[in-house]
């Protein structure tokens, strides 16, 4: 079996911008990478590996929110995507294809360093409304 990890957030917290991300509710975490009490992916072997976010942002109060979205690798910003749209909550999604090295960290930032941020106070909402999920591909 290939490592890997789904979860969620599940606190109900009104935090929405954030990092690390705080993937505290995990189905599946094949040979133990993630780390619910850190909220990093520790890759156990070298490899090609997928990485995904999928869930509903915004803040619930206003329109035109922008938001950042990113991969942290190793603490350092290496991949993001951005949403901006008019309504109150949306759908973002993002997957990424990244060569790790054994021991590498993976976390998620939510329109919060050390990802990009701006300065809306959108970002992700945590009730159990998005997937993560990181897997050995390769």
């Amino acid at each position: 079996m290939l490592p890997g990890m789904l979860g969620s957030v599940t606190d109900a917290s009104a935090v929405y911008k954030v990092y690390p991300f705080p993937v505290n509710d995990v189905n599946l975490n094949i040979g133990s990478p993630w780390s619910t009490s850190t909220f990093r992916f520790t890759a156990p072997v070298a490899g090609i590996y997928y990485i995904s976010y999928s869930g509903i942002t915004g803040d619930g109060t206003i329109t035109g929110g922008a938001g950042y979205y990113a991969v942290i690798i190793n603490g350092v910003n290496t991949y993001y995507t951005y949403r901006d749209s008019n309504s109150l909550w949306i759908l973002h999604h993002s997957e990424v294809m990244i060569n790790l090295a054994a021991g590498d960290t993976v976390a998620w930032a939510m329109n919060l360093a050390p990802g990009p941020a701006s300065a809306a106070t959108t970002g992700a909402y945590r009730t159990n409304h998005n997937a993560c999920t990181i897997w050995l591909v390769g």
